[in-house]
């Protein structure tokens, strides 16, 4: 039996967040293969138009306090928000990155609202839910892919805070 080729195992390989795009509760740009490389990213892409969206950002606020000594990142894509201002009106903790053009949520292959993506620590989409995202049990799939990590060896040392 023939291993499998580098591009088969590259397929289900996350884009990185763009560049050129503006950060609230980060120092700057996060990178997948960089600040997060080892680290399993949970990603909320949500446009934020009503109060109901409220719970969907606690949520990832309580999935990244749960995980808070382990290198799970959870970032937020505020699709279609345009300035800082905007955004200050929301309790974001987590890193968030606006999305006034979409364009974020195109890259990884997000068109319908809320989405949430999950990333493994070698940088692959393990998981992807929509609407109903609130339901699934998260955190058990988290911590699934925190034990490959380290079975693997591919987690990172630390947990990467801003």
């Amino acid at each position: 039996m023939q291993p499998e080729t580098e591009q088969a195992l590259r397929q289900n390989l996350a884009p990185d967040f763009p560049s050129g795009h503006v950060w609230v509760n980060s120092p700057g740009r996060l990178s997948l293969f960089q600040e997060l490389k080892g680290h399993v990213v949970v990603i909320l892409f949500n446009s934020l138009t009503k109060l109901a969206d409220l719970q969907d950002v606690n949520r990832m606020e309580e999935i990244a306090f749960r995980f808070n000594d382990s290198p799970v990142a959870c970032v937020i894509v505020a699709v279609g928000m345009e300035s800082e201002e905007e955004a200050s009106r929301w309790p974001f903790r987590c890193p968030t990155i606006l999305d006034p053009d979409t364009s974020a949520a195109r890259l990884f292959g997000v068109s319908a609202m809320p989405a949430v993506l999950i990333i493994d620590s070698n940088g692959a989409i393990a998981a992807r839910y929509y609407e109903s995202w609130e339901q699934i049990p998260l955190e058990d799939l988290i911590r699934d892919l925190l034990n490959q990590a380290m079975a693997t060896r591919t987690i990172a040392p630390q947990r990467y805070t801003p």
